[in-house]
């Protein structure tokens, strides 16, 4: 019993200081990125742009897409490199409204920007700074800066409250670019830009314990200066991710919030419990047979009955000594 105690306590006494362990360095570890991820849905949107047949704002009806693929091949242990591809076009004609293609290095656990020489913005090496795709594992309801790719500039995302979407927690995030001057590029020709103003107001979704952007909007607003120097807005646009979107991205955070927190709570709490439980019954066993003190030369513990003390032997046909004759 004394060895069982022993083995019992060493069990017990490494399960307890696994805990920890697991908790505050296996756990981060794995909570990365995955380096081969491809994210696709849909958008949509509405609004009013400039009908260029009569020079007034007119409705529109948006559509489009938001693709993201992992570059495995340039990607590292800590840094995953993406390519993000957003197309936005006039829902009944058809006519692309705005495409953008961006090129980053995130860190695959805070979801921080990296440096790096190829960073760009529709092929233009551009200065990638804040979060861009996700937000961190273990969101707080605080301030992050978040890229806006027509600015090339980071502008705070506000904690702005809590909200349920499909029975599921989020933060809501919301981020105010101020109005700024900006190449405008009305023709869909990067070699065509045309100077104007472009502000926007954006409102990010996010499931805190995986930092996934579960919906976003934007409302943007954009100007163009006449030769008069006077500014005439040629665009005021909401575009949003799309309803099979929103549920894609809320199973998709969900299910790794459920990996997160059995790697991060469930399992270091499974080997505290369990560490005490059989560091206390090992102390147990070890306490009792110390008690017992220790065994003589050739004692084997077992106790031999008296024949002479009928009350602690077995029935038997046989007197005790003292009783017969």
């Amino acid at each position: 019993m004394r060895r069982l105690g022993f083995v019992l306590f060493v069990i017990g006494v490494f399960l307890v200081a696994a805990a920890p362990l697991v908790m505050w360095y296996v756990a981060p570890e794995l909570e990365k990125t995955p380096n081969d991820s491809v994210t696709e849905f849909k958008l949509a949107g509405s609004g009013q742009r400039l009908d260029r047949t009569t020079g007034a704002l007119a409705p529109v009806t948006l559509v489009g897409t938001r693709s993201v693929y992992a570059r495995e091949k340039v990607s590292s242990v800590d840094v995953t490199v993406y390519d993000s591809y957003v197309t936005v076009q006039d829902a009944s004609t058809g006519t692309k409204v705005s495409e953008t293609a961006m090129r980053v290095a995130l860190d695959r656990h805070t979801g921080q920007a990296v440096s790096v020489p190829y960073d760009t913005v529709d092929g233009a090496s551009a200065d990638i700074t804040g979060l861009v795709l996700k937000f961190p594992f273990h969101t707080e309801r605080k301030s992050y800066d978040f890229y806006d790719g027509r600015l090339n500039k980071a502008y705070p995302a506000t904690f702005d409250g809590v909200e349920e979407i499909g029975g599921l927690e989020v933060y809501r995030f919301v981020q105010k670019v101020p109005k700024s001057p900006a190449k405008l590029n009305l023709l869909n020709n990067p070699a065509a830009l045309v100077d104007g103003a472009y502000q926007n107001l954006r409102t990010l979704w996010v499931e805190p314990d995986t930092g996934i952007i579960v919906k976003g909007q934007e409302e943007q607003q954009q100007w163009v200066t006449r030769p008069d120097g006077t500014e005439m807005q040629i665009a005021d646009l909401t575009i949003a991710y799309d309803d099979a979107a929103v549920a894609k991205q809320s199973k998709q955070a969900e299910d790794d919030s459920g990996a997160v927190a059995l790697i991060g709570v469930w399992v270091p709490l499974a080997a505290l419990v369990l560490g005490l439980v059989v560091l206390i019954l090992g102390v147990v066993l070890w306490a009792r047979d110390r008690d017992r003190g220790p065994a003589a030369p050739g004692d084997t513990g077992r106790r031999e009955p008296d024949p002479d003390d009928w009350r602690s032997g077995p029935l038997t046909d046989q007197l005790p000594k003292h009783a017969a004759g």
